[in-house]
């Protein structure tokens, strides 16, 4: 009697058996299909050749700069394993995923009949699908607007080659790639580097590299040199604007309110009693008297009936200038020996 453990055994040695001889005849197939022998082993070693650097995937995602570095990717991996030109597609679409490879399983007789199909077909029908004109035509206009600005020297370097692979219309070559990076580094950098013939972006960039450090160093020691007084903390008292400024002169000369103002009167006080200047009347309130006409309500100089020939005094005593007018005597018999005097008028 046979226990069914190895039954079960048997069947499965079976089984393998079967898939071995299935093996055996593929190979067969395949060396009667390839007489010479030698094209089936050498693709088979490339793609394993390919297979152990691990090559990225590519799922379909419409961002050009995944889609571009997966293409470069492979590119370099078929330079460095020689991979022939008429394998490349069928070992790249190997590493095709989700949308991608749906994509490729679908168009693929359609783009493979194109008389000249080949690599080069193939990334172009590759980034038709995957890469719109609007995300090209936005990372167009991102390298247009580069500049170094607060970025190192590598950071904008590897952006700026990240993004020079989209504008290839304005800067078609490497000598205006050059040119283009020299003109938006920072004012300090590219003013030393005015005038210096670059022909690759490499010399461009570890010329700048270089530069570029020194310019950190001297920063950095100009600070070091020029600590705060010991102290003293680094605090800088803030230096008044000129609105505050013109607020504090208009409160300091600003002239009084009108209320505070008699009629024909500048903006002053009484230097006896300090209250608003009163011409017209006393300290004490009392109307004052005029010593020409004895009208109250008014002083000497501004009396209506002040003689036109009296002299004024322009200032302070200091440089006034006398008319020439009648002369004022007290006698009468001074009045005969001059012709322009007005007898009984006095000056007070």
């Amino acid at each position: 009697m046979v226990r069914p453990g190895g039954e079960q055994a048997r069947g499965e040695t079976a089984y393998a058996s079967r898939i071995r001889r299935l093996e055996d005849a593929f190979i067969a197939l395949a060396n009667n299909a390839n007489p010479a022998g030698g094209q089936q082993p050498q693709q088979q070693s490339i793609f394993e050749k390919i297979a152990r650097h691990r090559p990225p995937t590519y799922d379909g995602v419409c961002n050009p700069v995944v889609l571009e570095a997966w293409i470069r990717e492979m590119e370099q991996l078929f330079t460095a394993t020689l991979c022939p030109e008429d394998q490349k597609v069928g070992i790249a679409s190997y590493y095709l995923q989700r949308e991608a490879d749906n994509w490729w399983s679908i168009s693929r007789a359609v783009i493979q009949a194109d008389p000249g199909f080949g690599w080069g077909r193939f990334c172009e029908a590759l980034k038709r699908r995957f890469y719109p004109d609007e995300l090209r035509w936005q990372k167009e206009r991102e390298f247009l607007r580069l500049e170094q600005g607060n970025l190192s020297i590598q950071a904008y370097a590897d952006k700026f080659m990240e993004l020079s692979r989209f504008e290839t219309t304005i800067f078609p070559d490497e000598t205006s790639r050059v040119r283009r990076f020299e003109k938006n580094l920072t004012p300090k950098v590219r003013t030393v580097l005015a005038g210096s013939p670059f022909v690759t972006f490499q010399q461009a960039y570890d010329r700048a590299l270089g530069v570029y450090e020194s310019v950190k160093a001297e920063e950095a020691e100009t600070e070091r040199r020029s600590p705060s007084l010991p102290g003293v903390l680094n605090v800088k008292r803030p230096f008044p604007s000129q609105s505050s400024y013109q607020e504090t002169k208009k409160a300091k000369f600003e002239p009084r309110p009108s209320s505070e103002r008699t009629s024909g009167s500048p903006a002053m006080r009484c230097f006896k009693c300090r209250k608003p200047y009163h011409p017209s009347k006393n300290c004490d309130g009392t109307l004052t008297i005029c010593y020409t006409c004895k009208v109250p309500g008014h002083n000497f100089k501004d009396c209506p009936k002040k003689p036109m020939g009296t002299v004024r005094s322009t200032g302070s005593g200091s440089g006034s200038q006398a008319q020439k007018g009648s002369i004022f005597v007290m006698t009468r018999a001074g009045t005969e020996s001059h012709s322009n005097v007005n007898p009984g008028i006095f000056l007070f």
